[in-house]
């Protein structure tokens, strides 16, 4: 039988964080990751209530654990977590990572109780890179067989949980309605959602006034997520001539208002449509309402639940990718090729870009006027570039990369997502940086509360000039959809190092980390550094030119990257050519 490595307990780390336990925990994924990752290095010893307050939950130094209990009782919600993880989804995976109550190291066990002492891992990552990505290999026997038989098992489930917890920056596939127009776009692609009036138990009148103006208001902000079609309050198709009903939609959402001497309770409740199945229920109360406030309460109300139901990761994304991973229809296929693509900027391998980018090309033949599959296959092309997978001969990918973001754009004016990606494009490509923070403004401005778009121009604009606005863009996409991929983090990261906030840079830059890609690695190298733990960042950075070669080529990968000159002095410690 083949002994595991400490590369191994790394691809359970990763099993874990993406799962669906985990998915919607970014804390105590966090604290999973540092216990684990510090365990790993060798720095086990380092593992106090006090430096996990510290390092961890942003405590000052004069920490006291004796009166702040917060790492005992997130430890505990650490365990149960984990216990619920390998109860569950986790159930047939090859390594248990096991917390013991009273310490805080890790220890490590096959399925089978075996532990696997520090001996057996081999040398901590002082001589061996740490997260490694694993090869694509085949299901072969022994240990490494298994382990590979479990990462398949999940990719297998990709379109149900790849796609509700561990994919990318997913969303429902439209041409994209036209933002407040109460009707919907012609569709392409993806789920429809009908808008019901909410029912209004009591006489007052302020409940009746608001079931009237939640209505409009609830179709106004799901129309602005650029990939969901909303079917209007009287009209189905745009035409004015038919009655909308739910069974003309993919999801109903709706939901009951409650008031009484000024205090309302607003219970919203989505319902798939085929058959009446509730798949999420949330509640809202306000109190001393009054004619004058209750304008403000039916906005709030109405962003608050298109939010959490429209937002990529949403819950209608979720149960509408169960929905086309169960279904055979080869009417599904554009979808599933997007989702994939979402999959695949998640967690990126070359072999996964290759698939994904013949896959856009093709749902882009197919349907021109698909703006999402358009802004996708931007971002692939970018990729070439920025990870150096698969190149073409000829054009620079960059170039082939803005003129799908503009394709994009063409395809759908009022999507966020075409212009978040003609930000994205024009940043790459690095000679319009005014138009990338132009493209960027219109899609905040088109979709403000989408999470995705938020946290992409948080990162360029982190990149550009360290501002304020980026850090607060960043908080905001994550605060919308704490579930997000670890990407969103980046802002925060670069913020943090573009500013030198130490104990932030190291925290977000860790946050960051997910395929240990060139920027990933470069940010958590300048973090490293930033803190004085230079023998960690030259770890990193040798690490990454093994998986990467390419990134040896320091003076390219600073112009693709388009990493500022003093970040870039930070990440080597050295000018270039010393």
């Amino acid at each position: 039988m083949e002994a595991p490595s400490r590369q191994d307990v790394e691809r359970q780390l990763r099993l874990v964080l993406a799962s669906t336990e985990f998915a919607a925990s970014p804390k105590l994924s966090e604290l999973l990751y540092y216990l684990v990752t510090e365990t790993l290095a060798g720095n086990s010893e380092r593992l106090k209530g006090y430096t996990i307050g510290v390092d961890v939950f942003d405590r000052q130094h004069d920490f006291d654990q004796g009166v702040d209990a917060i790492v005992r009782v997130q430890m505990g919600r650490l365990r149960k977590l984990l216990k619920n993880y390998y109860d569950g989804s986790g159930a047939s995976d090859p390594i248990r990572v096991i917390l013991v109550t009273g310490r805080y190291a890790p220890r490590f066990e096959l399925a089978n109780g075996e532990e696997l002492s520090d001996e057996a891992l081999g040398d901590p990552y002082s001589t061996q890179p740490a997260f490694v990505p694993p090869p694509e290999r085949p299901a072969q026997a022994g240990f490494a067989g298994h382990l590979a038989g479990s990462r398949a098992s999940l990719l297998a489930i990709a379109l149900a949980l790849l796609l509700a917890a561990i994919v990318g920056a997913g969303a429902f596939y439209y041409l994209g309605p036209k933002a407040g127009t109460g009707v919907t776009a012609k569709r392409l692609n993806g789920p429809l959602v009908y808008v019901a009036r909410y029912q209004v138990i009591g006489k007052d009148e302020l409940t009746t006034q608001l079931a009237e103006g939640l209505q409009y208001d609830l179709v106004n902000q799901l129309a602005k997520f650029p990939d969901i079609a909303v079917l209007g309050i009287d009209t189905a198709g745009g035409t004015g001539t038919k009655e909308a009903k739910p069974q003309d939609a993919d999801f109903v959402l709706g939901g009951v208002i409650e008031g009484k001497s000024g205090s309302l309770r607003i219970t919203s409740q989505l319902k798939q449509a085929s058959d009446g199945h509730i798949i999420w229920s949330g509640q809202t109360t306000a109190n001393n309402v009054r004619p004058k406030t209750i304008i403000s309460v039916q906005a709030d109300t109405a962003a608050n639940v298109a939010s959490k139901i429209g937002q990529t990761y949403g819950v209608i994304f979720q149960a509408n990718a169960q929905q086309v991973a169960a279904k055979a229809d080869p009417g599904l296929e554009d979808d599933r090729c997007v989702l994939n693509a979402y999959a695949y900027i998640r967690h990126k391998t070359p072999e996964t870009h290759l698939r994904v980018r013949s896959c856009l090309e093709k749902a882009v033949e197919n349907s021109p006027k698909y703006a999402t599959a358009w802004a996708l296959l931007s971002w692939i092309y970018g990729d070439e570039e920025r990870d150096g997978f698969n190149k073409l001969p000829g054009e620079d990918g960059r170039r082939r990369s803005l003129r799908a973001a503009e394709r994009a754009v063409a395809a759908d004016s009022n999507s966020a997502t075409a212009h978040s990606y003609l930000s994205a494009a024009r940043f790459l490509l690095g000679d319009d940086d005014g138009g990338a923070r132009e493209a960027a403004e219109t899609a905040i401005k088109l979709s403000p509360d989408d999470s995705e778009v938020l946290a992409g121009a948080a990162f360029n604009l982190a990149m550009l000039d360290g501002s304020e606005r980026a850090r607060k863009l960043a908080l905001k996409a994550i605060s919308l959809n704490p579930g997000g991929p670890a990407w969103y983090w980046g802002g925060l990261a670069i913020h943090a190092l573009q500013n030198g906030l130490k104990a932030d840079a190291l925290k977000y830059a860790r946050l960051n980390v997910s395929d240990r890609g060139p920027l990933e690695v470069y940010l958590m190298a300048g973090a490293l550094r930033l803190n004085g733990r230079d023998r960690e960042a030259d770890t990193e950075l040798a690490s990454l030119y093994r998986t990467h070669p390419e990134a040896r080529n320091r003076a390219h990968m600073m112009q693709i990257l388009r990493v500022p000159p003093r970040l870039e002095l930070l990440i080597f410690s050295a000018p270039r050519g010393t």
